[in-house]
């Protein structure tokens, strides 16, 4: 996502802020009725949720066998059981064009052991190894399982401009030129031996950004990425110095169905708005050729703060395996999400489709849960998981018919996260449905805090107190246990950073 305010092309991890909000060109027609307006104090089609359900019983937190700095875990199943957590590495001489760089643990004892299958590579001189980014590398990862029993994992293969040091021509290409790309690293025996292919389908100049991946059958694995249209942004610019210098920005999908060997051209998923950017979420299979995908709408004309101004929950849509796209109204945030990332979903056994989202809601920050049966086309009222304090960065699993289970940061200091109290303590959450008509639960997936003092969830706009980077993650099992990982903060050196964690229900 194009963090408001934010270039794509100059980050070590995320983008940084840039120029201020300006109207630009380009309409985006694809607004929904019938949606729901939270926050602020406009909570009428909202509800509070009944949190009288059955408490969860977590497993003491293991952390990984991490030395260095990692954090924004991701979590994924197998079929058989097989847990797999990755997390961004940053700053090293890999990923290059065969293998990724980020964290990539594997289980297949449900937790209770972890193998380090993936690391970071920092013990050559920055610039000596050929095909390699410097002066940094892994920026955004993600894990997925498939139903035909493959397992995919992405890094970015972000290297480049700016060169500190000069590199041979790799395949005839220098370096140089290129701003990024994604590696797709692919196993079909629960990761004993890998495949690998670079998206090189996308534009080297446009600028890319958070990339998530799916897996549906038969070898189907889709990438999604933000993308920003570098082209036409300088040429417009160049022209008008008023003119924001990342405006276009559009979320696109790559697409393979041999296993991630080969991709076909990118596809459109939210065109370029004139009026607003994205933030993208995690797509998902729901099933016989359909995947969601749910995002964060920022509309610039309102306001002069990005994070506060009018937003809106929307859900893209594919019937067709990924060809075309439609996207629907979830809600609608008046207040802004004032976080990243701010909206994530799950679909379950049914094709129950479960959004979640953090919005700020004057001194506080609420995590919403809302539904739709049939892609989107209609949704039940916004639920408020927790309102105390400031809660951001969800994510979402579903399972079985109607349980849910949504995790997310949170504390109790109010107001600006960035300027908390130095004793304000912050854990994960977790709140979890067990059926359509349960109640809900809201429980700390462990006692003791990921972190005290000042927190930012705006990802690279932070200047600080940023270790736990920008999300945890939850997963479903097939026993019904739920898997979480998360960041913990600590000290490393001297400096804050952050160590992946890991905690299963019991019982």
């Amino acid at each position: 996502m194009k963090r408001a305010c934010t270039n794509p092309l100059n980050r070590a991890g995320h983008s940084r802020p840039v120029s201020p909000r300006l109207a630009l060109v380009l309409a985006l027609a694809i607004l929904a009725p019938g949606c729901a307006s939270v926050g602020g104090g406009d909570l009428k089609a909202a509800s509070v949720a009944r949190l009288d359900g059955s408490p969860l019983v977590f497993s003491p937190p293991k952390a990984m066998d991490q030395p260095t700095n990692g954090a924004e875990p991701n979590v994924a199943v197998a079929a058989d059981g097989t847990l797999w957590i990755t997390a961004v590495a940053g700053s090293q001489e890999r990923p290059n064009e065969m293998q990724g760089a980020a964290w990539l643990w594997r289980s297949k004892d449900n937790g209770s052991s972890w193998e380090t299958l993936r690391s970071p590579q920092r013990d050559t001189p920055l610039g000596s190894v050929q095909g390699t980014r410097r002066p940094f590398g892994s920026s955004d990862a993600d894990v997925v399982a498939s139903p035909d029993g493959w397992v995919y994992s992405t890094d970015w293969w972000n290297w480049g401009s700016p060169a500190v040091a000069p590199v041979p021509a790799v395949d005839g290409l220098s370096p140089n030129n290129r701003y990024g790309s994604y590696l797709v690293e692919a196993s079909g025996d629960g990761g004993q031996t890998w495949t690998s292919a670079p998206v090189t389908t996308l534009d080297s100049l446009g600028g890319v950004d958070r990339q998530w991946l799916v897996a549906g059958p038969n070898g189907t694995v889709g990438l999604f990425y933000a993308y920003f249209h570098g082209v036409q942004n300088a040429i417009r610019s160049a022209g008008d110095p008023s003119y924001r210098a990342d405006a276009l920005m559009s979320i696109e999908s790559v697409w393979s169905t041999d296993h991630g060997a080969t991709w076909g051209n990118p596809v459109t998923v939210v065109p370029t708005a004139s009026n607003g950017d994205y933030q993208i979420a995690h797509p998902r299979w729901v099933g016989n050729g359909t995947y969601v995908m749910p995002y964060g709408f920022v509309d610039w004309t309102q306001g002069t703060d990005d994070w506060h101004n009018p937003s809106e929950v929307r859900l893209a849509v594919s019937t067709d395996g990924g060809a075309s796209w439609r996207s629907r109204t979830v809600a609608k945030v008046p207040q802004g999400f004032d976080n990243l990332w701010a909206v994530q979903g799950a679909v379950d056994a049914t094709g129950r489709v479960a959004v979640a989202w953090a919005a700020r809601t004057d001194r506080t920050m609420t995590v919403f849960e809302s539904e739709s049966t049939d892609l989107g086309e209609s949704w039940s009222a916004p639920v408020a998981l927790r309102s105390e304090g400031l809660n951001f960065l969800p994510w979402v699993a579903a399972r079985g018919d109607g349980e849910i289970a949504v995790g997310w940061y949170g504390g109790i200091a109010t107001g600006d996260p960035t300027k908390a109290p130095k004793d304000s303590p912050w854990f994960a959450y977790v709140a979890h449905r067990p059926s359509l008509n349960a109640s809900w639960g809201v429980d700390k997936v462990s006692l003791e805090p990921v972190k005290t003092g000042p927190m930012c969830p705006k990802g690279a706009a932070c200047a600080s107190d940023r270790e736990e980077l920008d999300y945890l993650s939850v997963a479903f099992s097939a026993d019904g246990r739920l898997n979480v990982a998360f960041a913990k903060s600590r000290d490393l050196g001297g400096t804050k950073a952050g160590l992946v964690e890991f905690a299963r229900t019991l019982g």
